[in-house]
């Protein structure tokens, strides 16, 4: 019997079980790599930079004996190969009603030898494209939202016909959102969004200014939202841009709301687009040679860029720095060590005496807070 290509939408009776909220979700890979319960780096997901465009318009799995495991060869953290038996056997199972599927990712890429993840895969509301359903022989496609803990990143598998070609032995796999928009890892190539692409009909453009921070670490970025939303995509305006430094370079990038939403943040006010651009411009890079933990790193950066836009520096957000570093006792204990190295850092005490603390201090002498 002969099959026609068809699209086979497959879902299961009972919805995916929700991530365990009680504890650090390390799957998500945006974690700094000394934190205790994960092995992921301080990442995060991007889209696509497209050159006129600037709108932006792998995981583990509990192994178990019954279900269907993958193995996949990562090329970033949201591209890369896949073995294709495997897919097709736990394609082949979806299609007859199964529900134990797992991923198992190799080291986070990050090279450590022996260190696997496993992700909960689901089948609910996956679509395949498929010549011959009954075999999965030729050539098909699968897309969904796989991993359980991560609704909002869709992924593609494209899967050869079968052959004796040794490249045909594996499907390739690679990541979008809901509507199709193409991301990688923030920090590659091709997340990194110049100014050439943005249009300079949105300089003129509201956006909501926030400092963001990782707190693992803790590492801090601006970020900036445009108000209103980004009318998906219609002026190629970006729906929100994030500003950090590293290596001497400068970084920018739109990011995944999810991800954005989801660290914790201190409301600055709103600035044009075209002013942020210009204090980033006027901001030095951060860089391995002139990095100071306590004069020069990524909270002075972001401080740079929204002194530079005119956005108030105030208690409220010398608090959140504060807030974030105490969460991170290696990171107060490096600052204090720098402090004590008989450098000459004259700091203010503000509006309090010097026995309220050494970090209140660096931070409030930092900042230009006014009356």
């Amino acid at each position: 019997m002969k099959f026609s290509t068809a699209i086979v939408t497959i879902s299961a009776a009972v919805p995916a079980a929700k991530a365990d909220e009680g504890g650090v979700n390390c799957q998500t890979f945006r974690y700094a790599e000394d934190h205790p319960d994960c092995a992921g780096g301080l990442v995060a997901r991007c889209y696509v930079s497209m050159e006129g465009d600037s709108s932006g318009s792998a995981r583990r799995l509990v192994q178990n004996n019954d279900g269907s495991v993958v193995h996949s060869a990562p090329s970033g953290e949201l591209t890369g190969m896949l073995p294709r038996a495997e897919v097709a056997a736990a394609a082949a199972s979806a299609l007859e009603g199964g529900s134990d599927f797992e991923l198992q990712v190799p080291d986070n890429g990050k090279g450590m030898t022996g260190m696997l993840g496993m992700l909960d895969l689901t089948r609910d509301g996956m679509t395949m494209d498929v010549t011959d359903a009954s075999e999965l022989t030729g050539a098909f496609t699968l897309i969904n939202a796989f991993i359980v803990d991560d609704p909002g990143v869709y992924y593609k598998v494209v899967c050869p016909a079968q052959s004796s070609d040794l490249q045909a032995a594996h499907c390739t796999y690679a990541a979008s959102d809901e509507d199709g928009n193409d991301l990688v890892q923030c920090g590659e190539e091709k997340s990194l969004l110049p100014t050439e692409n943005v249009p300079s009909t949105c300089l003129d453009e509201l956006y909501d200014v926030t400092l963001k921070a990782f707190e693992h670490g803790p590492h801090f970025f601006l970020s900036a939202t445009r108000r209103g939303g980004d009318t998906e995509g219609r002026d190629s305006c970006p729906r929100n841009v994030a500003f950090d430094s590293k290596d001497g370079t400068k970084k920018r990038a739109v990011m995944l709301e999810t991800d954005l939403e989801q660290l914790p943040g201190h409301a600055l006010g709103a600035a044009t687009l075209g002013d942020l651009l210009r204090a980033e411009g006027e901001a030095a890079p951060l860089s391995d040679g002139d990095y100071d933990i306590v004069d020069k790193n990524c909270a002075t950066y972001a401080r740079d860029i929204l002194r530079g836009a005119g956005l108030p520096e105030t208690e409220e957000l010398a608090q959140f720095y504060i807030r974030n570093l105490e969460k991170n006792p290696d990171t107060l204990a490096s600052m204090r060590l720098a402090l004590g190295r008989g450098r000459s850092l004259a700091l203010s005490v503000l509006r309090f005496g010097r026995n309220e603390g050494w970090l209140e201090q660096v931070v409030y002498s930092q900042l230009e807070i006014a009356d």
